[in-house]
This record gives C-alpha cells, sequence and structure tokens, in this order.
C-alpha cells in the first residue's frame, strides 16, 4: 500500500479546532512517515500557510501542534508533482461547480501511487467525488475514513 496522502486544506482547519480525528489524522502520518504532496507551483504550500497564520490570528487550540506538523512535513515528508490541471478536466469540473482553488489538490492527487485526498470540505459533493473516482481514479476520504486506511 502506498504511503502517501493529498491533504485539502479543510483538515487543517479541523485540527487546529482541535477535532481529534483530524488531529490523529496528522499525527498518524508523522509516526508512520507518509507523504502528503504538494504542487510544484506552491498553491497547497501558500493554503496551507494562510491557514497557519489565520490560526494564529484566532489563537486556535491546535495552532502550535499545526505549525509542528507543517515543518516536519515540509522538511522531510513533501512529495512534489505539477498542480496543473487538464483542460478536459477543468471543463468538466467547472461544471461540476467544483471551486478552482481546490484543482491543485485533485491534480497533484492524482498523480500519486495511493490517490488518497482527504477532505469534507462542501465543494466534494456526490458528484465531484464521482467524476474524480471514474475520470482520475482519485479517492476523496472523510477524516475519519483516512484513519482507517
Amino acid at each position: 500500500m502506498s504511503r502517501d496522502w493529498t491533504i485539502d486544506t479543510y483538515v487543517l482547519y479541523k485540527a487546529a479546532d482541535v477535532d481529534y480525528d483530524a488531529v490523529e489524522f496528522l499525527n498518524q502520518g508523522l509516526r508512520e512517515k507518509q507523504r502528503v504532496t504538494f504542487d510544484h507551483e506552491r498553491h497547497i504550500e501558500k493554503e496551507y500557510q494562510s491557514c497557519l497564520k489565520k490560526v494564529q490570528r484566532e489563537k486556535k487550540g491546535g495552532g502550535e501542534a499545526l505549525k509542528k506538523w507543517f515543518k516536519t512535513v515540509v522538511a522531510k515528508l513533501a512529495q512534489k508533482a505539477s498542480g496543473k490541471l487538464q483542460k478536459r478536466h477543468q471543463r468538466a469540473l467547472e461544471k461540476l461547480g467544483f471551486d478552482r482553488n481546490d484543482w491543485p489538490f485533485v491534480t497533484v492527487c492524482s498523480k500519486t501511487g495511493s490517490k488518497k485526498l482527504v477532505s469534507e470540505d462542501s465543494d466534494y459533493t456526490k458528484d465531484v467525488k464521482r467524476y474524480l473516482q471514474l475520470k482520475m481514479a482519485i479517492n476523496v476520504l472523510s477524516i475519519r475514513d483516512s484513519l482507517e486506511k
């Protein structure tokens, strides 16, 4: 089984709110040295950094732990791929109302060994999940389901 993940920023916000499953998922990834996928264009990294800044401003309970998680992942567990989505997927996902800001996440995920993306963001509707599974072989998992994989 491949040990890599694509992690939507939603999971980081949940961990900052001290959601047990989100915190455990991120910690499990560190313990098991699971890779986290970023895009060469740095969109994902910038989203993560923006999340960290917001969490620190709002003095969220899990902010410091999240900051340490991010530093460790970037230093030791990051893997990179291009985040440029093919035009045919762009058109299809636009028709489904999928947020453009999430395109780099699905693009890099499609290039990983596991093709596992963790998110509970409302953008990942049933239709979007079905498209991602059928056309890009991506499995979108909830935080709880990701703990069992």
